[in-house]
């Protein structure tokens, strides 16, 4: 598996052969090749051309970088199956482990097996991981990668080729909604990342507020890519 670095929004051969326009180069835009460079409609766009149900896998895997996919595939190996609810009630009834370390279990096995689908959509749409991961984590608890319907993380109700391509079309939903644009922006800092999105109305109250203390709580912030400050004005030439 490689890393994707760019997605350009248009094939070779459907390229624009219009003559070029006479106005000087300082006043042209340029065609953005990824989100991270497009404001609000230029990432429809590109959702919309790159994007489609049948790519979604593979951008999904190839976005993944194969030194995180190793050390994942170590750690599964070393975790074993996760704990199910009444193991972590009885260690906790009986004092064995304390709550917290029975929720650190939950992530861990969260972890590995959404990490990877998490950050590969992170890497294409620049929608933080940490909030992928606390809603995955908010609607299953105790995920273990397996869904009711297959694949389909987010409660779509439609069936996904792999939990990658799942990751990445929740992601792209996202980065192509208006009301959560205001912390796409803000990605690079995490106090007014959480801040937006203690307020971002595409959840409801309670479910903001709990992403967000996830995310602060169990340090998600920690396994984001690093981001880079963003407009929401197209860049020019």
């Amino acid at each position: 598996m490689k890393k994707v670095a760019t997605i350009r929004t248009r094939s070779e051969e459907h390229r624009n052969t219009r003559p070029a326009s006479s106005e000087p180069p300082a006043a042209l835009g340029i065609e953005p090749e990824n989100f991270k460079d497009a404001d609000f409609q230029g990432r429809r766009e590109i959702a919309r051309k790159c994007f489609t149900r049948e790519d979604l896998h593979y951008h999904g895997s190839h976005a993944i970088l194969l030194s995180d996919a190793v050390i994942v595939e170590k750690l599964r190996a070393t975790i074993g199956v996760a704990p199910d609810y009444h193991l972590g009630n009885d260690c906790g009834e009986s004092r064995i482990l304390p709550p917290t370390a029975i929720d650190w279990l939950g992530w861990i096995h969260l972890f590995a097996h959404a990490l990877l689908p998490a950050r590969a959509a992170e890497e294409l749409t620049g929608v933080p991981a940490s909030l992928l991961l606390a809603e995955c984590q908010h609607i299953h608890i105790e995920f273990d990668g397996k869904c009711e319907i297959e694949n389909d993380v987010f409660g779509t109700g439609i069936r996904f080729a792999s939990l990658q391509a799942s990751f990445l079309e929740h992601a792209v939903r996202l980065a192509t909604d208006k009301a959560f644009e205001p912390v796409w922006l803000v990605a690079h800092d995490p106090a007014r990342y959480l801040e937006e999105l203690r307020r971002c109305e595409l959840w409801d109250e309670d479910t903001r507020l709990n992403l967000a203390a996830s995310i602060l709580s169990y340090y998600l912030r920690d396994v984001d890519r690093p981001q880079v400050a963003r407009t929401s004005i197209r860049l020019s030439a």
